[in-house]
């Protein structure tokens, strides 16, 4: 069987704006190279006068039949976009890839892996390596709870570009939703508090999946997605049945807020790889 003539096993989605032509080159790649061949890439375009990253996807397709793209006909933002890569998969389960991260060769396969032999779970994540764009020095591997139930009352419990989820689960749950009207920023978040909310049965796997490279951005880009997390769960603090003790989250969010306006982004890594170690 020919790569052309393959079934797709998963669906990848993957949303670009603007990214450096090499980073979309390493994400596109580091899902080509995938272990398990039996996959469809689906990038979404938010950006019609992307030009060059236009051309980068459609040489992509041109050579590889596993890829396919739809082109917004104008900025549409985070939560639409991804609902519109999620509307154009074909196979049973569907895996979220950012324009700017990296997945490890087997990622998909150990998805899948688990997905088929665990077929309660509806939506699975992944640990993860944070590596600083400029100083690879600072690189650690970062691995999220899997009390979900208190967790997610504090953070996202779930890395939201690790995800792997069943098509009939979304088809039950929803895709990303504005929420509160927080910010694009705070998507994954929004859409893993939906989830859990009604009921969907959530789950961390330990390994490191998946590369996540700081940007220079980092510091505005966190600072909006706390800011809109903060709102998400100010909205459903009485349906994820927040007790006294949980309002304090607020507090600890603002300080955080806080440092990351005020600090140096190397500084402001610098204390997350303390507090994550």
């Amino acid at each position: 069987m020919t790569i052309n003539s393959i079934t797709p096993r998963v669906s990848c989605v993957m949303l670009t704006h603007n990214a450096p032509d090499y980073q979309l080159h390493r994400a596109i790649k580091s899902v080509l190279n995938q272990t398990l061949r039996e996959l469809e890439l689906i990038i979404v375009i938010d950006n019609p006068d992307f030009h060059s990253g236009i051309k980068i996807v459609k040489d992509y397709a041109q050579n590889d039949s596993r890829v396919r793209y739809h082109i917004n006909e104008k900025n549409f933002g985070v939560i639409k976009s991804r609902n519109i890569g999620l509307g154009l998969v074909r196979s049973g389960y569907i895996i979220i890839h950012d324009q700017d991260d990296e997945s490890l060769p087997h990622r998909f396969e150990t998805l899948f892996s688990f997905m088929e032999n665990n077929p309660h779970i509806d939506m699975c994540g992944s640990a993860l390596k944070l590596i600083y764009e400029d100083d690879n020095s600072y690189t650690m591997p970062l691995i999220k709870y899997n009390n979900i139930p208190n967790e997610i009352k504090r953070t996202n419990p779930m890395h939201g570009n690790s995800l792997i989820f069943r098509l009939t689960s979304f088809n039950k749950y929803g895709g990303y939703q504005n929420t509160t009207q927080a910010n694009n920023r705070a998507d994954d978040y929004g859409l893993v508090v939906s989830w859990f909310l009604q009921g969907a049965n959530l789950h961390n796997l330990e390994d490191i999946l998946l590369v996540y490279h700081y940007q220079s951005d980092f510091n505005r880009k966190s600072a909006k997605s706390l800011l809109g997390a903060i709102k998400i769960k100010w909205a459903c603090k009485s349906k994820l049945n927040f007790k006294f003790a949980n309002y304090l989250y607020f507090l600890y969010d603002f300080f955080v807020l806080t440092l990351i306006t005020i600090l140096p982004k190397k500084l402001y890594l610098k204390l997350t790889i303390l507090k994550n170690a």
